[in-house]
């Protein structure tokens, strides 16, 4: 990756759906904006992001009225956090293992730390996700 300075991005949103857009959007402009990112450390942030943020719309109690999505992009990493002012949830992150191939559902976190170098969670106000993936 070229040498690029640390450049950052956020969107807010209130509805989880629209917010999910939103999301997308800005990550096809930050690869405009930042074109040296690997499309492979591109592909596996925005798996980690998309997971870790559906769950945040489809399974926050009680519903938030606000979420927050904020990016950091460097050199040597590619960072967000993702917020919202739902109640804490109630998913053990480091329990967080790939479910039996026959499972519904329970892909989205193992997914996510997969993907990533660092997944922390922290419930201070609200739901805090921070994810970090290394570059070179």
């Amino acid at each position: 990756m070229t040498a690029v300075p640390s450049l950052t991005w956020s969107v807010i949103g209130q509805a989880g759906l629209e917010w999910l857009t939103q999301i997308g959007e800005t990550l096809a402009q930050i690869w405009e904006v930042v074109p040296g990112v690997p499309e492979d450390d591109r592909l596996m942030f925005e798996v980690a992001v998309f997971e870790v943020a559906g769950n945040m719309v489809e399974h926050s109690v009680p519903a938030p009225t606000w979420y927050h999505f904020e990016l950091d992009v460097n050199r040597s990493r590619l960072r967000a956090v993702l917020r919202d002012n739902a109640g804490r949830t109630t998913v053990p992150l480091q329990a967080a293992r790939m479910p039996d191939e026959m499972a519904d559902g329970g892909r989205g976190l193992p997914l996510a730390k997969s993907a990533l170098d660092i997944l922390e969670y922290d419930a201070a106000e609200g739901n805090c996700w921070t994810l970090v993936r290394l570059l070179g």
